[in-house]
């Protein structure tokens, strides 16, 4: 049977080998690859899926896009496990463990010093409440020798430092009596520190002077002494010799001069035959008198201790008796004197006094 001669059957080209290696033309090794082309129809299809707002204007802004809702909010929020963040990418599976990130050279550096700071107070805290632990533990110490410390200057300043020693003595007082005299009796204790100074000592040995009924010293700090004076007082004048001796409450003789004073009472015993103690209770009522009937006594005199007169300016005799009950008779006194006029009053016995 005749028929047509059959061809042979067309191989295809071996496909050029692969190769990585370029070729100065842009192909690959096995020869240049020919550009893409599109065809009309595709270039069609693209250009129906590009959305509208690509062909605005671009000056205008791009409308908001809807807010999507976050993952895991929702009514199957609560199923959801939370995204695990780390790395790169956010991984939604559960039991994943991403390694945390390691931070950069700077977040590290302040790490660091940050920890080094830290550190650094924490240590300082320590070693402060160290030192308030040792200095409350010093405490009680510290007190005791602070006390000590005290006590031994205020030792020193008054014992031995030259700054409270007696430098000078003053006399407050002296009227009759000689201050110079009462000066020289406390000279010696210039030098000594105040504190030291025996004040009775000094006063017994001022009032050691005639004229003196009482005495004291007292310290005028920081560096003084100071005498304080009571003299003795006259009240009576006695005939001594060619003048008269002014005598006080005591009988002691404070001063003898030529003349009797006017302001005093001539005083009229005889010590022979009365005794001394008689002229002392002259001494003793004339000194308890109230002043207006003192001024009004021109002579006293006694024939025993209890047996004391006086004499008033307008001659009159008041028997006194004894020194006891001075007041009440002086009341009485005052009393029969403002009645009327009498030679005599007799109030040794004050309640039931007499006149003539």
């Amino acid at each position: 049977m005749t028929g047509r001669p059959t061809r042979p059957a067309r191989r295809p080209a071996p496909a050029p080998p692969l190769s990585s290696a370029r070729q100065p033309g842009g192909g690959r090794a096995g020869g240049p690859v020919p550009p893409r082309t599109q065809t009309r129809d595709q270039t069609r299809d693209q250009s129906r899926t590009v959305p509208r707002t690509a062909k605005r204007n671009p000056s205008r802004p791009a409308p908001r896009a809807a807010a999507r809702p976050l993952p895991g909010s929702g009514a199957g929020a609560a199923a959801r496990p939370a995204p695990v963040r780390g790395g790169r990418g956010t991984s939604t599976r559960r039991g994943s463990s991403a390694p945390p990130p390691r931070p950069s050279g700077q977040v590290a550096r302040a790490l660091g010093q940050a920890r080094d700071v830290d550190s650094t107070a924490s240590v300082g805290r320590f070693a402060a409440r160290a030192r308030a632990a040792r200095l409350l533990a010093l405490r009680p110490m510290l007190a005791l020798l602070g006390v000590a410390l005290l006590l031994a200057g205020v030792g020193w300043v008054l014992l031995a430092s030259p700054w409270t020693r007696v430098e000078s003595v003053g006399v407050v007082g002296a009227d009759r009596v000689d201050a110079a005299a009462v000066t020289a009796l406390v000279d010696p204790a210039l030098g000594t520190p105040l504190v030291r100074v025996d004040r009775d000592a000094l006063a017994a040995r001022v009032e050691g002077l005639p004229l003196v009924t009482d005495a004291e010293v007292v310290r005028v700090w920081p560096s003084s002494l100071e005498v304080r004076l009571v003299e003795r007082v006259p009240v009576a004048a006695v005939p001594a010799g060619d003048g008269v001796a002014l005598l006080d409450a005591e009988g002691v003789v404070v001063i003898r001069q030529a003349d009797t004073p006017g302001d005093l009472p001539l005083v009229q015993v005889d010590v022979d035959t009365a005794g001394a103690g008689a002229l002392v209770a002259v001494t003793e009522v004339l000194a308890a008198l109230p002043q207006d009937l003192a001024a009004d006594v021109a002579a006293a005199g006694a024939g025993s201790p209890d047996d004391v007169w006086l004499e008033t300016a307008d001659g009159a005799r008041v028997l006194w008796g004894s020194p006891d009950r001075g007041q009440a008779k002086a009341d009485v006194l005052a009393v029969l004197r403002g009645q009327g006029d009498a030679k005599v009053y007799d109030v040794r016995a004050p309640g039931t006094p007499v006149t003539r």
